[in-house]
């Protein structure tokens, strides 16, 4: 009979909140496991295993493993096939030296002098050699192909030198941001919950005795799962940052 028309009113409020969470947050999971659905090629709709929620450490022991970056392997190569297509069209412009030789026979009647006939057979072998050189002379448009080709291959090679520069400070960033969420994981594993849990049973006990009413009850719970939240936010963001670093250290 203490409680108020505020207090019920309250309680009503924060009831529907949390009942459209939860069937907001019910959607977006039905959601999710229809994208793993999707690529994972499966009929199953599958959840996380949430008990092992948090993921293993990573160790940062040498960033010159982004030299091993499967983006760095690749433009490089496109490098190399840059370089080769230059020397393509500069070999275009060199001499070609040609030298032929010819072996035949002509088996029956022959003649010489067109007077007199010779009878020839296989064994009568007739050899020439041929000798020449080609100069190309109108190489206007292999000279512009050269020059594009080089264009190309010094652009292939920015692109390596671009992207490893960015790979790199992308590299940091995240280092930075696994740094940041695992301090803060910390903190919510050891204090954090030992504090929530806390005020939990403090609260819970303060109102059964009659120390706090409702609505002191509700703030405090408030700050509970607050703390908690916090706490997933930050595994999310260890766990993410996680990845991002095994994807830029190609583990």
């Amino acid at each position: 009979g203490e409680t108020n028309i505020l207090e019920k009113t309250t309680a009503d409020a924060q009831l529907q909140q949390i009942i459209l969470q939860q069937q907001q947050i019910a959607a977006d999971i039905k959601m999710e496991q229809q994208k793993m659905q999707y690529l994972l090629n499966t009929d199953a709709l599958l959840l996380p295993a949430y008990e092992f929620a948090k993921m293993e450490n990573i160790t940062i022991a040498d960033t010159a493993l982004l030299n091993n970056h499967p983006v760095l392997k690749w433009l490089q190569q496109e490098a190399v096939i840059a370089a080769a297509s230059t020397n393509l069209e500069k070999n275009k412009l060199s001499p070609d030296v040609m030298v032929g030789y010819t072996n035949q026979s002509f088996s029956g009647w022959q003649s010489k002098d067109a007077v007199n006939q010779q009878l020839f057979t296989a064994g009568n072998r007739f050899n020439s050699v041929q000798a020449g050189i080609a100069i190309p002379i109108f190489n206007k448009v292999t000279r512009s192909k050269i020059k594009a080709a080089q264009i190309n291959e010094a652009l292939a090679t920015l692109n390596v030198v671009q992207s490893k520069m960015q790979l790199s400070s992308e590299l940091n960033q995240w280092a930075s941001a696994y740094e940041k969420a695992n301090a803060a994981l910390g903190y919510f594993e050891t204090t954090g919950t030992q504090q929530a849990n806390t005020i939990t049973v403090s609260a819970q006990l303060s109102f059964e005795k009659g120390a706090i009413d409702y609505l002191q009850w509700g703030l405090l719970m408030n700050q509970v799962i607050n703390i908690r939240l916090g706490r997933l936010e930050a595994l999310k963001s260890f766990n993410q940052s996680v990845i991002q670093l095994a994807y830029y250290l190609s583990k």
